[in-house]
C-alpha cells in the first residue's frame, strides 16, 4: 500500500484495537482481534519485501562506506516502525530521504528527512 492506504489501514487497526478493548462480549473481542490480524496481514508481505530488498542492497553493495553512512543517518533521523504506517514507510524513508543525500549537503538531507511522510507520521 502507498502511504495514504497505509494510513487508512492504520486507522482501521486503531479502531479495531479500541473495539477489542471496549468489547463487552468474547465474540465481539474475537471479531475485533480478527480484524486487527487481517489488517496486519495486508501490510506484512510489503514490509517483508522491503526488508529483503534493503538487506540485499546492504550485502551486494560495492560501496560499503556509503551503506554505513546511510545506516548512520537513518539512525540519526529516527522514524518509528511500531505502527502499521511506520512499518511500510521506513524503507521508502531510507530510499527517498537519506540515500540520495548521504554524500551531499546536510541541509538537503535534513529538509528531505523532516518533510518525508515517515517523519511527519512519527
Amino acid at each position: 500500500p502507498d502511504p495514504a492506504e497505509a494510513r487508512a489501514i492504520e486507522r482501521g487497526h486503531a479502531a479495531a484495537q479500541r473495539a477489542a478493548r471496549e468489547a463487552t462480549t468474547d465474540a465481539a473481542r474475537a471479531a475485533a482481534e480478527a480484524e486487527r490480524a487481517r489488517l496486519r496481514g495486508e501490510v506484512e508481505p510489503l514490509r517483508l519485501a522491503q526488508f529483503r530488498a534493503h538487506l540485499a542492497r546492504l550485502v551486494a553493495s560495492p560501496d560499503g562506506l556509503r551503506e554505513r553512512l546511510c545506516l548512520f543517518w537513518a539512525d540519526h533521523f529516527t522514524v518509528e516502525a511500531k505502527t502499521i504506517v511506520g512499518r511500510v514507510l521506513v524503507e521508502p524513508f531510507l530510499r527517498e530521504a537519506v540515500r540520495p543525500h548521504v554524500a551531499g549537503r546536510f541541509a538537503d538531507m535534513l529538509a528531505a528527512a523532516v518533510l518525508h511522510p515517515a517523519m511527519l507520521t512519527y
